[in-house]
């Protein structure tokens, strides 16, 4: 824990009090410093943020896994809107968005939408909404007009959007295969149990056989294909 001329400010999880705008502009440029950026206007634009807030920082991860992986901080929060004068990116007079989201499931009953804060001196911050789960993301960014905050707001929103679906398809995939697995678990439990049957066992034992290397091949796509999603039974 860290105090900066009347902040409190965790170096772990984030911020707890900002009480004054000198305070929080002291917070801001601590944080931007930290991270060694040298635009701290990004770490100002936050000082417009209610008195109490309820931002975390984290990290928006682009292509995870290849040589082009990227982070980029980000601040959420679950607690609705945080800046004086925020709407989804759609709402805004100019902007040249014509939906209301993007689907983020294959069902298309979740969906991500860009907003679009206004912070003072004709600056704008961009984020995005997750319906799922009432999450709101502000990206690290000042912008210098509306078009453009909403251009970058809706782009970010169709990124993840894209990202969530491909994980909600994965996701129902991986459980279909522990489905399989499992039913897969009680034939071979059951023709185990009577492969020494008097006149079943010798059927049983050659099915017995097919049903276990099945087993085997199920088991060893789930830990190639699924390792990241957990299992029904855990």
């Amino acid at each position: 824990m860290k105090t900066i001329k009347g902040a409190t400010f965790n170096t772990g999880r984030g911020w707890t009090q900002q009480r004054t705008p000198a305070a929080r502009l002291a917070l801001f440029r601590n944080l931007a410093e930290s991270y060694t950026s040298k635009d701290w206007r990004t770490a100002r634009a936050y000082m417009h943020a209610p008195d109490t807030s309820a931002l975390s920082q984290g990290f928006n991860t682009e292509n995870p896994g290849t040589p082009y992986e990227r982070r980029r901080p980000v601040w959420t929060t679950f607690c609705g809107t945080q800046f004086r004068d925020e709407e989804f990116a759609d709402k805004w007079d100019d902007v040249r968005i014509d939906h209301s989201g993007w689907f983020s499931d294959a069902d298309c009953s979740r969906t991500v939408r860009g907003v679009v804060a206004r912070l003072t001196h004709g600056r704008y911050l961009a984020g995005y909404y997750s319906s799922d789960n009432g999450e709101r993301v502000y990206l690290a960014g000042v912008y210098d007009d509306v078009r453009t905050a909403a251009d970058a707001a809706d782009n970010e929103a169709r990124r993840i959007a894209e990202d969530e679906r491909e994980y909600s398809e994965r996701w129902d995939a991986a459980h279909e295969l522990d489905r399989d697995i499992k039913e897969c678990a009680v034939e071979v439990a059951r023709l185990f149990a009577i492969r020494n049957h008097r006149t079943l066992g010798e059927d049983a034992r050659e099915a017995l056989a097919h049903a276990v290397e099945k087993l085997r091949e199920m088991r060893e796509r789930r830990n190639a294909e699924f390792s990241d999603i957990e299992s029904l039974d855990e």
